[in-house]
């Protein structure tokens, strides 16, 4: 999200000037320096990786789960399977036309990569069909 849209939905959420001010002066981040000092080469810079994908796994549990299906035709292209990663949690759904259900998130995913793979291989021969493929 740019500036411009955070101001646009802070006022549309009834904030005041000052309160959008000090928010999105605090959100702008500063230049990192141009040239590495001794100091900023010994100082570690540590990411709690398992947090941050426990967050999103609960995020992705909250969300509603929408049944999908990957047809058998694409296995042909895709090794039996399509994994799908989103913020760093994946899933793997085979290509079984069997339904299961998955976050809506990971639903569009898969009908985005389903479209692509039609693209690809529609130019090479036959379409690639996943009539099963429900959103």
């Amino acid at each position: 999200m740019n500036t411009l849209d955070l101001i646009t939905k802070l006022k549309s959420e009834g904030f005041t000037k000052a309160q959008i001010t000090q928010i999105v002066s605090n959100s702008t981040p500063n230049p990192s320096p141009i040239v590495n000092t001794t100091s900023s080469i010994q100082q570690s810079h540590t990411i709690d990786i398992k947090s941050i994908l426990a967050k999103a796994k609960l995020a992705f549990s909250k969300e509603k789960l929408v049944p999908v299906s990957v047809a058998v035709p694409y296995g042909n292209y895709v090794g039996g399977y399509i994994r799908l990663g989103l913020n760093g949690v994946t899933i793997e759904l085979p290509a079984d036309g069997n339904t299961y259900k998955v976050p809506e998130s990971f639903a569009r995913a898969l009908k985005q990569r389903l479209r692509n793979l039609d693209e690809i291989y529609s130019a090479k021969g036959p379409t690639i069909t996943n009539s099963d493929t429900s959103e």
